[in-house]
């Protein structure tokens, strides 16, 4: 690959945007916008569909018209393909996975994680409470969680997760202690809601331990159907404040980036203000919030998880390739 494509006006409207940057960060970026050149010939960002066997996954998708297409000569050096955004330390996965198929990363993580007001309270309330069920919806939860049961001595819970990601950080604990009893035929919080089962002499009780900014829909739907919801808002994602400007730099001249949060999606909103690039969402949760924000070619997997992502990933990318055809 030659270089990473920068998406016309755009990229100038994304540095207006930065506000969280200095002015002599600002204006580092301004005089590398400025070495941007028109590229009027065609060039392959991913190999093209016809380089790889596509597989057909259904995706959400929603496109807009094609822009001005400008390539910047330094940026090849970067090789920097994909921007990917979770927390520092969590973007590994991804990263291999993408590796895999030949596609490079910028990793810019653009949340953190932070203690949330109930967390102070998860420890006593698993020694002091029974709960037919744990509901667990994201792998941070998961970490959460597990740091209050040790600290709780390790109290005995059935565990429900929502997908297989979150599961698999129980996995990664090693302890016999703790076991996912339950999955839902499709990782998403509504399926969980209508397929959570009732236990026979249970007491109806479930412990959902959550991110403060977590919707209320599966607290609502398993209230419905008579469950008694306790939930703890355990950690809290924040936007990371300090970022390196010459990765900013390399993160908005590349054509797609990647989102696992809502928070995820408005922190690169916040950061680089309007952005014609594609949006890869590890889930329609996400992809929901990526389209609000007024990103116009969104693409996600039916079910959260990484393989699903990839293909999204590789979608997305075609799709910015298609717009050289």
């Amino acid at each position: 690959m030659t270089g990473v494509i920068v998406f016309g006006a755009s990229f100038c409207s994304g540095m207006q945007g930065m506000q969280t940057l200095s002015s002599s960060s600002r204006t580092l970026l301004w005089q590398k916008a400025s070495n941007l050149k028109f590229l009027n010939e065609d060039i392959s960002l991913c190999g093209g569909p016809e380089n790889r066997k596509k597989k057909k996954k259904k995706q959400v998708s929603l496109f807009a018209k094609s822009r001005n297409i400008y390539i910047s000569p330094y940026a090849g050096q970067s090789k920097a393909t994909v921007v990917v955004t979770r927390e520092q330390g969590k973007n590994g996965k991804l990263m291999n996975a993408l590796s895999a198929r030949g596609i490079s990363c910028l990793e810019l993580p653009l949340i953190e994680h932070k203690e949330g007001a109930d967390y102070p309270k998860l420890a006593n309330t698993l020694r002091e409470n029974e709960f037919e069920w744990v509901v667990v919806t994201s792998p941070e939860a998961a970490a959460v969680f597990l740091s209050g049961w040790r600290a709780a001595s390790f109290p005995k819970v059935r565990i429900a997760v929502v997908g297989s990601g979150t599961g698999e950080v129980f996995e990664e604990a090693r302890d016999d202690r703790i076991n996912v009893a339950f999955t839902p035929s499709k990782a998403t919080a509504k399926v969980l809601v209508v397929e959570l089962p009732k236990q026979e002499g249970g007491n109806g009780e479930i412990l959902y331990p959550s991110s403060a900014k977590a919707g209320s829909d599966l607290e609502i739907g398993l209230s419905e159907r008579g469950f008694k919801v306790l939930r703890l808002n355990t950690y809290s994602t924040e936007s990371v404040k300090s970022l390196d400007p010459e990765k900013v730099a390399a993160a908005i001249a590349a054509p797609v980036a990647t989102f696992a949060s809502p928070t995820a999606v408005r922190a690169w909103i916040e950061l680089v203000g309007p952005w014609n690039g594609a949006a890869a969402c590890i889930g329609t949760t996400s992809a929901k919030a990526a389209k609000s924000a007024g990103l116009c070619r969104v693409f996600c997997p039916e079910s959260p998880g990484i393989d699903g992502w990839v293909e999204s990933v590789m979608e997305a990318l075609d799709s910015m390739c298609s717009l050289q055809a």
